[in-house]
């Protein structure tokens, strides 16, 4: 179940799974969360001192596309300048000594507002984050301004969560997370351990990198995948049938036909517990009802040892 609502497995969801690229501000909340609450190596954030004056949440512009690259945050260097400058204009990052344009140089730029510094250090105020000295209360500011800056930008926006992926409209507000061992049709030989995603409107297959999220308390390992890459999306109203078997409560098959393509192809699944093959079955059994004001066909078999391969 998608429970724990992780900021960086939800924007890989929507850029890996449904292609959507992530709004700017959010994007740029869940940067600084990560730098603030993450250990990074080496440290990214750190307190500059200019003319008596030290400023907090700084970076050195090169450092920081290292990060960026390094955790997958942008693919290039020449892509986290641009998504730099964005932020730049969007005045969440600030040049601290002149006033020059986000580049891969040495230049030293701020998260937050011109003006903030921190020249002292007052009580409980003054606790700091895991990286670059910043006080709880300059954290929670700064977090609040990107919020309001994100909710002005969608004020009035469409809220249905309906989106254009590959050439149809898709709900992409997942609703049901889980792993699961899957074999595709019957012609695979093998199972492999996968994701399962469900929203409203499709299931989606995806193979997950389990390196991410990347981890708090010690350095991210050496990252060289996505977190999620797309194998399949089905319309759930494509379902045909599902079976089930009386000698396991944890094993299914979904059977697909899609009218476009005259195409059919079938999932047989294995769950961890007959919990998580319920709430499958429970999900696909809404959506399908609500659609066609039908039951959906579902199948008891009497043994699951002959779809062992």
């Amino acid at each position: 179940m998608l429970t724990d609502e992780n900021p960086q497995v939800l924007a890989d969801i929507r850029k890996q799974i449904f292609g959507l690229q992530e709004d700017i501000l959010l994007q740029a909340r869940r940067i600084f969360e990560q730098l603030t609450q993450y250990v990074t190596v080496p440290q990214v954030f750190k307190p500059k001192k200019i003319r008596l004056r030290t400023h907090m949440h700084c970076f050195i512009a090169k450092e920081f596309l290292d990060w960026l690259v390094a955790s997958r945050e942008c693919v290039s260097r020449k892509e986290g300048v641009e998504l730099c400058q964005k932020m730049q204009e969007k005045e969440i990052i600030h040049p601290l000594l002149k006033d020059n344009l986000f580049s891969d140089d040495d230049s030293i730029f701020k998260f937050g507002d011109k003006g903030s510094q921190s020249s002292s250090r007052r009580g409980s105020e003054q606790v700091e984050s895991i990286q670059g000295g910043m006080t709880s209360k300059q954290q929670t500011d700064l977090l609040h301004r990107l919020r309001l800056l994100h909710e002005e930008s969608i004020d009035g926006a469409d809220d249905d969560h309906i989106e254009e992926v590959d050439g149809e409209d898709v709900d992409v507000l997942v609703q049901l997370y889980t792993i699961a061992q899957v074999r595709c049709d019957q012609s695979d030989s093998s199972q492999h351990l996968r994701s399962i995603f469900m929203t409203n409107s499709h299931i989606i297959l995806a193979d997950e990198n389990h390196q991410y999220p990347l981890p708090r308390l010690h350095p991210p390992p050496n990252l060289t995948k996505d977190h999620f890459t797309r194998k399949e999306m089905h319309r759930i109203t494509n379902i045909t049938q599902m079976d089930f078997y009386s000698d396991s409560s944890c094993h299914m098959t979904i059977h697909f036909f899609d009218e476009e393509t005259s195409t059919e192809n079938s999932w047989f699944i294995l769950t961890a517990s007959s919990m998580e093959l319920k709430r499958i079955s429970v999900h696909l059994r809404s959506v399908w009802q609500q659609e066609f004001h039908l039951e959906l066909t579902s199948n008891t078999l009497p043994s699951v040892q002959n779809f062992l391969l």
